[in-house]
Order: structure tokens, then C-alpha cells, then sequence
């Protein structure tokens, strides 16, 4: 078996009789609305190489776009397989098939798919969160995928499932310690670069621990799989536009970071593959080939920042929309709407919070505006007003009112926003809710 390592969460793995799989291929700039571009970037000669292939097999784990991006997939054989895991829901092969792909072939979670002598087994969710919150409202999306190949080497690709120990011993029960793995070290969100309440020096002590945290599940999850190489692999990107300097806060490791966790760890036999843009490792000799080409192969924050700056002049998605003056859109009808939505989606829940909501609007009505309510009680509390005074949670949430325009149309995705960094956050007392945010995804007309 053969893997290289392409960026994010991208790879290709040639099987023993020659056939490729190819894992989220993402090779556009500028997804989430504009926010998100790769990094390290990939050459004019990476894109023809990888744009130019013609794999057996396309692998999605999940939905979003730095996963499934329909840019990079039109590019392929439209007939080309494309493994993925049966949902409980339809959407990530509805958004397969809209991307031009006409072969998605849904695998049953769990289960074992012999193709021509080689398995897949794909596994859904392994909980909630990378960091094992508490989450109510349960939505499947994310998937990984375990290749048994014909000669009996095995590859698990983890992906950006929130793996725990305990999920990782339940598949080393059933598969054995694979001979390779792809483990997360690392994860994207919108904490704490879009948080206003913390200052720079705050941002700095919050992303280095979550740095740190994440770094030791990586670790706590690679003693348990024991695989031959471990490659750890994930969320590598920069922002661009107007929140370019955000890249400053992203909490995904360095090279020198996850190098300094290595050393410091205790994994056996374990080889750790730190694998760069075109790197290629043949798991039954042990040779790692690297690329010589490969742009930032050592990188630090400040090298990382810097480059993020230069696509500082690049438009976000919603900046290009024009609201002509003459055009007054009425919020006062259309976020009580969007709310009884929500109101209604909750009631079928059955998940109540107890936490109060703004959405402060830049750009509404001449100005600002802002839209207050209780998530767990059907009333607004009102434009213009915040919640009334007392000892419950608040969560306040800061947004251009083109983009909210565009959210309230299903032109963009609550989720997704937040995960492109597109809105700013402050919340008292200042604790993560999950079930908030995921219940602001149907927050639409």
C-alpha cells in the first residue's frame, strides 16, 4: 500500500493490484463563503497532478466543504465511484450528485464491503464533539473509513470524526492495530479568533491550550491504534479577506509542535509519519519518499500569519452582494419568521436551552439592528433590546446583514458560517453550549 499525503484531509492511497482511493479532495481557494484557502498552498504543478487524476475509488466523509468541495469533484470522471456512509439523512449524497458525480455508492455504517478483494468499512459518528461536550441534539455527519487491502494491510483514515479512546479500542477490537492510520490532531472553529470579548494576548493563551488539548487526544488515540506509521493529519487552512488576521488564532499545531509532542510521548513502535504536500509512504517497505517541492514543509505561526495577509484584498461571499438603498428588507417580518421556524424545529426536538440570543445585524436598516429571544420559550424578546437582566446565559451573536440575508434564504449554511468565521461571538458566562449553536442552523425562512 501506498499513501500520499496531498492537504487537509486529502490523500491518495494506491492498493496493491494499483487501484487508487482518493479522500476529500479539496484543491479550491476561497470555500466557506470566501474565508477558508489551503494551507500550505498548493502549486500550479500540485493542481495539475491532482486535478488530473483519475482514481477508482473517491472517498467523502462528511458534508462540509473543505470535504466535499464541487469545484474540486467536477474536475473528476463524473462516473467515478464515490464511497460514502448511509446517513440517516440524504444530504451529503444529494450533494454528490449536484456536484455532477452520477455513482455515489452508499455503504451501510459499520459494515463490511468487500470490492473486488479489498474492504471498506466505514464508521459514522464517534461522538459529539472533538472534545467530548455534551451534545443533545444529535446529527449525524461526520464518517472514517477502514481499508483492508488485499495483501492484509490496513489504512484508517479517521478524518475529522471526534474519535475518543474508547472509539479507538472498539475498532482495534475489530480490525486489529491498523498498519497505518491518519489521526486528527487538530480541528477548525471560529474559537477564539471571533470572540471580541478576549483581547490578543487572551486569544494567544486560548489558542496555545487548545492547542495543547488537542494535541494530547492526538496522542491518547495514536498509544491506543498502535498502527505501524501514524500520519497525523488535519484542519490545515488560513483565512483570507477581511478576517485574514484571524489566522493569527487558528489552533492547528505546527510542525515543531507536533514533532515536540512526539518526542514527548510514548508510542511504542509506532513510526510518526510527519508528511508534507506530495510525500509518499509505501507501507510494506517502509520508505518515505518526500517531496522536495513542497511549499512550507516547516512552518510557525508567524510564517503562517504572514501568508495568510497576502489574501487580505480578497472578497468574502457576502461582500459581493448588492442591496440596492432603495431596497429595504423587512427584517422586523422576516426574523420573527426565522424564528418561529426555529421555534417549530425545536418543539419537534423537544430541546429547550435556557439561553437568550441576539443577532446583532451590521449594515440593517441604515445602521445596526438588533433581534433578541429566549431559546426556550416561543416569544421574542424584541429589536433593538437585549435580554432582560438577570442570571441567565447569553449568547450574542455579531453578523453582516448581507450574509444573514443570505442565511435566512438557505444561500448559506448557520454551520457553516460559523465555521468560515464569518460571525463574531460573546456569551455570558463565557462556556460553550453546542446545542445553541446547532440549533442556529435552523434558524432560516
Amino acid at each position: 500500500m501506498q499513501i500520499e499525503f496531498i492537504a487537509n484531509a486529502s490523500c491518495l492511497v494506491t492498493l496493491a493490484d494499483g487501484r487508487t482511493v482518493l479522500s476529500d479532495p479539496w484543491y479550491s481557494d476561497g470555500i466557506y463563503y470566501g474565508s477558508w484557502y489551503n494551507f500550505p498552498p498548493l502549486s500550479d504543478a500540485a493542481l495539475r497532478r491532482y486535478l488530473g487524476l483519475k482514481p477508482d475509488f473517491i472517498y467523502i466523509s462528511h458534508l462540509h466543504p473543505d470535504h466535499l468541495d464541487a469545484a474540486t469533484l467536477a474536475r473528476f470522471p463524473s462516473n467515478t465511484p464515490v464511497l460514502i456512509g448511509r446517513l440517516p439523512h440524504d444530504h451529503l449524497e444529494r450533494a454528490i450528485r449536484r456536484a455532477g458525480m452520477t455513482n455515489t455508492v452508499q455503504l451501510d455504517l459499520e459494515e463490511t464491503t468487500d470490492v473486488d478483494g479489498v474492504e471498506f468499512t466505514i464508521y459514522g459518528d464517534f461522538s459529539g464533539s472533538s472534545e467530548d461536550f455534551e451534545v443533545s441534539l444529535d446529527y449525524a455527519i461526520d464518517t472514517s473509513i477502514f481499508i483492508r487491502d488485499r495483501d492484509r494491510q490496513t489504512f484508517f483514515n479517521i478524518n475529522d470524526n471526534p474519535i475518543q479512546v474508547e472509539s479507538a479500542e472498539r475498532v482495534v477490537c475489530r480490525h486489529g492495530h491498523p498498519t497505518a492510520a491518519v489521526v486528527p490532531y487538530s480541528g477548525a472553529s471560529l474559537y477564539p479568533h471571533a470572540f471580541p470579548q478576549y483581547n490578543d494576548a487572551e486569544k494567544d493563551r486560548q489558542r496555545d491550550a487548545l492547542t495543547e488539548r488537542m494535541l494530547k487526544k492526538f496522542a491518547s488515540v495514536t498509544r491506543v491504534l498502535k498502527p505501524g506509521y501514524t500520519i497525523p493529519a488535519a484542519g490545515s487552512y488560513v483565512m483570507g479577506g477581511r478576517i485574514a488576521h484571524y489566522s493569527r488564532w487558528l489552533h492547528q499545531a505546527t510542525p515543531a509542535q507536533i514533532s515536540a509532542c512526539c518526542r514527548a510521548e510514548e508510542f511504542g513502535e509506532t513510526e510518526i509519519c510527519l508528511m508534507a504536500q506530495g510525500d509518499t509512504l509505501d507501507t510494506s517497505s517502509g520508505e518515505l519518499v518526500l517531496n522536495k517541492q513542497a511549499p512550507f514543509r516547516d512552518f510557525d505561526i508567524e510564517q503562517r500569519t504572514v501568508h495568510a495577509m497576502t489574501l487580505i484584498d480578497n472578497p468574502l461571499a457576502h461582500e459581493k452582494v448588492v442591496i440596492p438603498g432603495e431596497f429595504a428588507l423587512p427584517w422586523q417580518r422576516l426574523l420573527p419568521k426565522a424564528r418561529a421556524n426555529q421555534w417549530a424545529r425545536q418543539s419537534s426536538l423537544g430541546l429547550y436551552p435556557a439561553v437568550d440570543v441576539v443577532l446583532r445585524l451590521d449594515g440593517a436598516a441604515g445602521g445596526g439592528l438588533d433581534f433578541a429571544f429566549p431559546l426556550d420559550r416561543p416569544e421574542i424578546h424584541g429589536f433593538d433590546c437585549q435580554p432582560p437582566a438577570g442570571d441567565r446565559p447569553v449568547v450574542q451573536f455579531r453578523i453582516d446583514a448581507r450574509l444573514m440575508a443570505m442565511v435566512l434564504l438557505s444561500a448559506a449554511i448557520w454551520n457553516n458560517i460559523e465555521i468560515g468565521a464569518l460571525v463574531e461571538i460573546e456569551r455570558r458566562p463565557d462556556r460553550f453550549s453546542p446545542d445553541v449553536h446547532r440549533l442556529m442552523s435552523f434558524f432560516a425562512l
